[in-house]
């Protein structure tokens, strides 16, 4: 595939590397079909680069990478807070075929700001208005394989999501519950919290409250 598939992506995505030095150089894509962009639809691209390894073989490396990326978005998962609590959904993932406690999130859509974003999911997820949303840093959910960042906001709610809220059918809630900030550690130690996204968020939110 021609390399023009490079051109698409964010300089960022496109730096060179060394492999003198240690990196994975990246290279332009032979004549073959084997490298370029794999599969693409609405929401990613999937890419096998051809690249140089340090100690000097040449093959192909996979990366996926969002398509709101293309365009210079990222990511976004909320911290909500009711009442100094924090906020959980049970949703169910296909990728676990299962049920899960998380935080809620979403990608960034064309013609909106990050923060835009934080407050049009949190409407979304948790069918309730934020009424003050502030980030408190960044994070990449897997650096071996998701190019993107992801934005951690926290997000103070104007209403109680376990009575009133009503999210989008088609996220796959099921319903909320208010954890109050002690209760967070023993919930990750029983594994009631398994995803590394609103792990890594509430890490976050816990540090910038030092």
């Amino acid at each position: 595939m021609p390399d023009e598939y490079l051109q698409r992506l964010p300089e960022s995505l496109r730096r060179p590397g060394d492999a003198a030095r240690g990196e994975i150089e990246l290279l332009a894509p032979d004549a073959t079909s084997k490298y370029g962009i794999l599969y693409e639809d609405k929401y990613i691209l999937l890419v096998r680069d051809r690249v140089r390894f340090p100690d000097g073989k040449e093959g192909g490396y996979l990366r996926v990478v969002h398509t709101s990326e293309l365009a210079g978005g990222c990511g976004t998962v909320m911290v909500p807070i009711w009442k100094e609590q924090i906020v959980l959904i049970r949703i169910f993932r296909h990728s676990t075929r299962n049920w899960e406690w998380e935080l809620p999130r979403g990608f960034q859509e064309p013609g909106i700001s990050e923060l835009e974003n934080a407050e049009k999911e949190t409407v979304e997820e948790l069918g309730v208005e934020p009424a003050r949303v502030w980030r408190i840093g960044a994070f990449n959910a897997n650096t071996g394989l998701l190019t993107g960042m992801i934005g951690v906001y926290a997000v103070e709610l104007a209403a109680d999501p376990t009575t009133s809220g009503r999210p989008e059918a088609n996220e796959g809630i099921g319903h909320f519950r208010t954890v109050a900030e002690r209760e967070l550690a023993d919930l990750v130690a029983r594994g009631e919290i398994r995803c590394g996204i609103s792990l890594a968020a509430l890490y976050l939110y816990g540090n910038s409250k030092r």
